[in-house]
């Protein structure tokens, strides 16, 4: 069977099943759907929504984590925006450029959250030690920017750098593997020295001296 995709394949398999309900004695047949095609597709939609879960569990122990550390609210919400937006720029430019959602793909949404969410922290982080020297909230994001920015896009390269190799592979798995990847530790670098220090600034924006 040519492999139409996981949800056409579903559709048509609930059709048969409705069929099968509907047309035939399922007391004197014991009726079950098999196949490559249907087993794959449900063990892929298992793991999808396993990866699923495993997100949405890496971002409840990221805003406690975050919680914990810092103790304030605005700066737990900052931390979960910058580490979920590039996520979610990572899913608008599939739809964009029409790539499926495959089960590769997937993967790269929790691997990429893993990987960018230090970056975040380790700014917040150095902005508040920043912030204990008593000097204005200008200064602390200019000082985290010159410390903690310079290592941030440091290590962001490095990291790209090694995910960019895979766009060698011959084998498409392995070559959306790297470079969405890649992509995503770019938006999460964006994001983190354009739109972080902006979100910082909120709290002090009603401040004319800061």
């Amino acid at each position: 069977v040519k492999d139409f995709g996981s949800k056409f394949s579903i559709e048509k398999d609930e059709h048969l099943e409705t069929f099968i309900s509907e047309q035939l004695n399922v007391d004197l047949l014991n009726i079950r759907l098999t196949g490559t095609t249907y087993l794959i597709d449900r063990s892929h939609h298992i793991i999808s929504i396993n990866l699923l879960y495993g997100l949405l569990l890496a971002v409840v122990a990221v805003a406690l984590i975050a919680g914990m550390v810092f103790r304030n609210v605005w700066l737990v919400a900052v931390t979960l925006i910058c580490n979920m937006l590039p996520v979610l720029l990572i899913g608008g430019t599939l739809g964009f450029f029409g790539i499926s959602l495959s089960l590769a793909n997937s993967i790269i949404f929790v691997v990429s959250f893993g990987i960018a969410v230090d970056d975040t922290l380790h700014f917040v982080s150095r902005y508040r030690m920043e912030l204990k020297k008593n000097v204005t909230h200008k200064t602390a994001i200019i000082q985290a920017m010159h410390t903690t920015g310079k290592a941030i896009i440091s290590t962001t390269l490095v990291l790209m750098a090694g995910f960019f190799l895979l766009l060698f592979s011959a084998f498409n798995t392995t070559f959306s593997i790297g470079l969405l990847i890649s992509l995503t530790l770019l938006y999460a670098l964006l994001v983190d020295l354009i739109l972080l220090p902006v979100l910082l600034s909120i709290p002090y924006s009603v401040n004319s001296k800061d």
